[in-house]
């Protein structure tokens, strides 16, 4: 009995996330609008020839987005590699991004001019 308690106690515990899912899922969606805002951004011809994204506006939105969600760049970078590691969650917290994709993609649609 006490080496089943024993065991019980010190029993593997479910590892949590540096930052939790729901947290998470906001961060990557806000970084990935900026990724998509940025790409429409362009300072000069040389850029375009060379990226599709504004890196100078990119630094300043992860800045903004990390600043508003109350995160340092190394919780973020922590988070990233912990998700990396544990797919199934990552694809969890991308599932549910995905629906706040489709509902902005649909909006962009009905405001289009027809």
């Amino acid at each position: 009995m006490l080496l089943s308690s024993l065991l019980f106690s010190c029993g593997i515990q479910e590892e949590k996330p540096p930052v939790e899912a729901k947290k998470m899922q906001s961060i990557l969606t806000d970084i990935h609008l900026a990724e998509a805002y940025s790409s429409l951004i362009v300072t000069d011809s040389v850029q375009k020839q060379t990226s599709n994204k504004n890196i100078d506006s990119l630094v300043y939105f992860y800045a903004q987005i990390l600043a508003r969600h109350k995160t340092s760049v190394s919780q973020f970078e922590e988070a990233l590699k912990w998700y990396s590691l544990h797919p199934q969650l990552l694809d969890t917290v991308y599932n549910n991004i995905l629906p706040v994709f489709d509902s902005i993609k649909v909006k962009n649609e009905k405001a289009r001019p027809k």
